[in-house]
C-alpha cells in the first residue's frame, strides 16, 4: 500500500531530546493513520549543524523540499510560532478542496438516495418473508391430520 507523505511540524523548543521524543511520538500517530511521516527535526541535526550558517541555509531548503512533495502538513502540538508558519510556504489549494467537497458531497446525497430505495426494499422483501411464512404454517397446519375427538356425554 502507498502511503501519501506527511510533513511533520510543531512549536519545537530549544530541547533537542525533547524535540526528538515528540517528533518520533507525532511521526508514530501519523504513520498508524495511513501516511508516510517526513519530520525533518528527526533526522537533519544528525548530520546538519544549526549553528553554522550554510547548514542552516541548507537545513531550511532541504525542509521545504520535503514539504513541497508532501501531500498533507501536520501541524502537531498547542502552539503555532514563526518557524511553524514559515514551514508552510503556498497558500492551501482552496479551489482543490472545495471542488473535492462539492465531488464528495454529491456523491454522498447519491448513495443516501440509493440506501433509503434499498431501505424501502427491504421493507417490502421481509413483508414478503413474513407473509410467505404464514402461508406455509397455514399449509402445514392444513395437511396434519386432525384427531378425532369423541366426546361421551
Amino acid at each position: 500500500m502507498k502511503r501519501p507523505l506527511a510533513y511533520i511540524t510543531a512549536a519545537w523548543d530549544g530541547e533537542e531530546y525533547e524535540n526528538t521524543k515528540r517528533a518520533a511520538r507525532y511521526c508514530r500517530a501519523v504513520y498508524e493513520a495511513g501516511f508516510s511521516p517526513v519530520c525533518p527535526t528527526l533526522f537533519l541535526p544528525l548530520f546538519l549543524n544549526d549553528n553554522i550558517p550554510d547548514d542552516h541555509k541548507n537545513g531550511i531548503d532541504m525542509s521545504r523540499n520535503l514539504l513541497r512533495r508532501a501531500s498533507v502538513l501536520v501541524v502537531c502540538g498547542y502552539e503555532v510560532d514563526e518557524a511553524v508558519m514559515n514551514d508552510r510556504t503556498d497558500p492551501p489549494p482552496i479551489k482543490e478542496w472545495r471542488a473535492e467537497q462539492t465531488k464528495l458531497t454529491t456523491a454522498k446525497y447519491a448513495l443516501c438516495e440509493r440506501y433509503y430505495a434499498l431501505q424501502d426494499d427491504v421493507r417490502s422483501i421481509e413483508q414478503l418473508r413474513k407473509g410467505a411464512e404464514n402461508i406455509m404454517r397455514e399449509d402445514v397446519q392444513e395437511r396434519q391430520p386432525r384427531r378425532a375427538q369423541d366426546i361421551d356425554l
